[in-house]
């Protein structure tokens, strides 16, 4: 599955050169923002909060913007099995695109989103059970982490609050070795101007 995956990003990275010789690119650092969200994890996990901070990186074309954004939550529950608890997290690097929809005289500007991710996962369960042998209570304490490759697509609007600050809203759907995420975020870009 990551094979497949590692295969298609020359692929896609020719195609962005491509386009970006033709359509007069206008990369750079454009503005920083942050987001807050509702992530609702595949496996049973459930739902907790997102925090995220993303920055513009300039357009490609007209309409298309560069997008680069790091996303953080965790997740605790009770496994229901010998006193135990589990707790998730994943701290994702994601970088992609929006394409605007144009509206002409609307300060309201409706987007696709798209692109790839690098999700650090880690995963620790901590309990107690009651060894069969000895009869005495022993603790239980395990961790680990991996690295999944993801891809990210989803839309939003985004409205200007003023003339150097935009709020958004967007709904993305995250695919990561297996499993997958939607999140509900709303956050606001502060442009730089430039």
């Amino acid at each position: 599955m990551v094979n497949r995956k590692l295969k298609l990003l020359p692929f896609i990275a020719v195609c962005l050169f491509s386009v970006s010789m033709i359509a007069q690119p206008n990369i750079g650092f454009k503005g920083v923002g942050g987001r807050v969200g509702f992530v609702n994890i595949s496996g049973g996990a459930g739902s907790t909060i997102d925090f995220g901070g993303l920055v513009n990186l300039g357009t490609l074309m007209p309409n298309l913007s560069l997008i680069a954004n790091v996303d953080f939550w965790t997740k605790s529950f009770d496994t229901g099995i010998s006193n135990s608890s589990t707790s998730l997290r994943d701290l994702s690097i994601a970088a992609g695109g929006r394409y605007y929809i144009p509206l002409s005289g609307s300060k309201v500007k409706p987007y696709g989103a798209g692109g790839l991710a690098v999700h650090l996962y880690n995963v620790s369960s901590e309990g107690t059970f009651t060894n069969p042998f000895t009869g005495q209570q022993e603790t239980i304490d395990t961790s680990g982490g991996t690295t999944e490759f993801g891809i990210d697509a989803g839309g939003g609007l985004e409205l200007e609050l003023s003339p150097t600050v935009d709020g958004f809203g967007e709904v993305v759907f995250r695919i990561n070795g297996g499993d997958f995420q939607l999140m509900l975020n709303v956050g606001a870009l502060f442009n730089t101007g430039e």
